[in-house]
């Protein structure tokens, strides 16, 4: 049988073929309601997932599924759900789901979350509120999931997320000195990260100049460097980085580091990326 879905939809909207409901999700229709398709079996956990809906607003969308276990039993999303960001009394939280009696719904909380005995990752002393991602408000307003601010993960249906900018940075300091504007970053609790950067270099005058991302503004990855051998010429630039994550609270910085080895001034164009999952 065909499906004959509309054209262009929007996220949040239905459509209903033979008794059977699908929502778009910003990524794929997926099935709200029972019955689910002959031949495929939707686990009765995770079926859902975050994303941003704009600058105010973030939204639950059924996924692979529309189920979620909440207080050990499983419940049915049965439409996205938009959660705004007057929910949020701090810049950063997780998002957690609960069951009201009849309908899921969302749940703001610094509360650190833990594994229950089930397995599930739950909010820590209420196994009623199941753990559903977390995000930060950039500059304490805006929800932000773009290359250069990924600020809202998911803990179900993970999806790769390319962190990636580029920058035009100068110094004549003999010490690997963090340069330019940082693009912010979540990542979850022991999660390893690979970092790259890459360019071009020019210096007013005879020098060697080294480059790196830097996390946090800390150096922890290798340098590679280039020499001008006279002013206005040009030589590459890069680095690389390996980060390993210990905590889920905390905001991350990437930018790029650069030093020289002489008095001249280098000057780099530089890119940076890197990609999170969530």
């Amino acid at each position: 049988m065909a499906f004959d879905f509309p054209a262009s939809p929007t996220v949040g909207q239905a459509y209903t073929l033979n008794g059977v409901s699908y929502v778009y999700n910003g990524y794929a229709w997926m099935q709200s309601a029972a019955p689910t398709p002959q031949g495929v079996q939707y686990p009765a956990h995770g079926g859902v997932r975050l994303i941003r809906l704009d600058d105010n607003n973030l939204r639950l969308s059924p996924y692979n599924g529309n189920r979620i276990v909440i207080g050990g039993e499983s419940r049915q999303l049965t439409a996205p759900i938009d959660i705004p960001k007057s929910k949020f009394t701090s810049a950063w939280g997780y998002l957690y789901a609960f069951w009201t009696g009849t309908a899921i719904d969302v749940e703001y909380s610094t509360t650190a979350r833990i594994t229950g005995n089930d397995g599930i990752e739950i909010k820590t002393g209420d196994p009623s509120r199941t753990l559903l991602g977390m995000a930060y408000l950039f500059q304490g307003l805006y929800f932000r999931d773009d290359g250069a601010n990924r600020l809202m993960l998911n803990w179900f249906n993970r999806r790769p997320k390319l962190i990636y900018f580029y920058q035009s940075v100068a110094t004549a300091s003999a010490a690997l000195v963090p340069l330019g504007v940082a693009s912010n970053f979540l990542c979850w609790a022991g999660e390893e990260i690979e970092f790259s950067g890459d360019g071009y270099c020019s210096a007013n005058g005879l020098d060697f100049y080294f480059s790196t991302p830097m996390v946090d503004d800390i150096l922890g990855g290798g340098q590679h460097g280039d020499r001008c051998d006279a002013a206005g010429h040009y030589g590459s630039v890069g680095g690389l980085l390996t980060f390993a994550q210990g905590a889920d609270t905390t905001l991350h910085t990437l930018r790029a580091g650069m030093r020289t080895t002489g008095a001249a001034t280098a000057t780099a164009q530089f890119q940076l990326q890197g990609m999170v999952w969530g």
